[in-house]
């Protein structure tokens, strides 16, 4: 998924991966891996719900009762989602999955929310316009900024939320480079695409709950960069897997501007100014960025290719109820490489276990 997670003030980062696996009563996860585990309260019909894990819907299901077991979910951060039939009710949840635990998320009551949707283009050399397939539009958000006070000696840029559970939601474009999120809580939302090659871009929407929110991207070239490709394929005993979830973080990004909002004014008229930090357009580059994650998905011959800055990054490969791999990759300028993974399938664990024993230490 051409998909490059936007890295905002003081690093925002969400890493997307997919999770797999079914409904039911909980299961301990593989040793690498974790689960997520809940109930889905309030609705009539929660088996019809769909749950999404970073944006990809995996096989797990509530059951009647609405509760629900992801199994197999990568260790890290992730935004788990339920979209009802229609597109328009449902919930997301910020989550933090550990190295081989489940992480219970309590309750979760599906309301009415709305969509965002558009459809992201770019411009070639020669001035033509053509649609961007598999690239992923990330929606996040909004950050509500407090103004630093007299004495808080906060960094220049740097504000605070007060926000532990800011929610991202994602989507990739299809062949006509169109793009659906459902669901979507009420509220502003800062929705972003970056195609390697190209300016990333940025929009700011406000859903209303019944609604659609149109965010459209044209991308133009950007100045050359450090690029180099990595493709390859994904295989499951001995057939392609179609819709594989290819995953590169980056320790090397290319610079992305961030909208400053309530934080910009202050800069703006705080003695001294901005404090030599540039805005253009509405948007500021943050203090410093540190990652950036590009994703894709594999077509229907289980083959991938994504365009990335060059250096030494790490890969990794998920698809639903396939066990999950991941290995480093050196990226050269101008140059291919290619890393093919052979998945295998992911099995029960077996022994359901107590799902109110506490964690275990987490010791990866």
């Amino acid at each position: 998924m051409g998909r490059v997670a936007l890295i905002c003030v003081g690093v925002l980062l969400v890493c997307l991966v997919i999770g797999c696996g079914g409904g039911g009563g909980p299961n301990p996860p593989p040793n690498n891996a974790g689960q997520i585990t809940g109930r889905l309260a309030g609705a009539n019909n929660a088996p019809q719900y769909t749950i999404t894990v970073d944006g990809q819907p995996v096989t797990a299901r509530p059951n009647a009762s609405g509760d629900f077991t992801v199994p197999n979910v990568p260790p890290g951060n992730h935004t788990i989602g339920f979209v009802g039939p229609g597109g328009m009710q449902g919930a997301y949840r910020a989550v933090v999955v550990r190295r081989g635990q489940s992480t219970a998320i309590g309750d979760v009551a599906p309301t009415l929310g709305g969509q965002i949707a558009g459809i992201v283009t770019k411009v070639l050399q020669d001035g033509t316009i053509e649609a961007v397939k598999g690239v992923e539009v990330i929606a996040t958000s909004a950050i509500n900024w407090v103004e630093p006070q007299p004495g808080d000696n906060e960094p220049i840029g740097v504000g605070r939320t007060g926000d532990p559970d800011q929610i991202v939601i994602s989507a990739f474009t299809n062949a006509n480079g169109s793009y659906l999120m459902e669901a979507v809580p009420s509220g502003s939302y800062d929705v972003t695409v970056v195609v390697p090659g190209y300016d990333p871009q940025i929009q700011y929407v406000w859903v209303d709950a019944g609604s659609t929110a149109v965010a459209d991207f044209r991308v133009y070239p950007a100045p050359e960069q450090g690029v180099g490709t990595v493709e390859g394929l994904v295989t499951g005993e001995g057939a392609p897997i179609e819709g594989a979830h290819i995953t590169l973080t980056t320790g090397s990004p290319w610079p992305v501007p961030v909208p400053m909002l309530g934080v910009e004014k202050w800069l703006q008229t705080r003695p001294g100014g901005g404090g030599g930090m540039p805005c253009a357009d509405g948007a500021c580059p943050p203090p410093w960025i540190e990652i950036q994650v590009f994703n894709t998905l594999t077509d229907a011959l289980g083959h991938y290719s994504l365009n990335v800055p060059i250096g030494t990054h790490f890969i990794e490969c998920w698809a639903d109820g396939w066990d999950w791999q991941g290995q480093d990759v050196t990226i050269e300028k101008n140059q291919t490489t290619t890393v093919d993974f052979d998945l295998t399938k992911w099995t029960d664990p077996g022994d359901p276990g107590d799902p109110t024993d506490p964690p275990k230490p987490d010791n990866s």
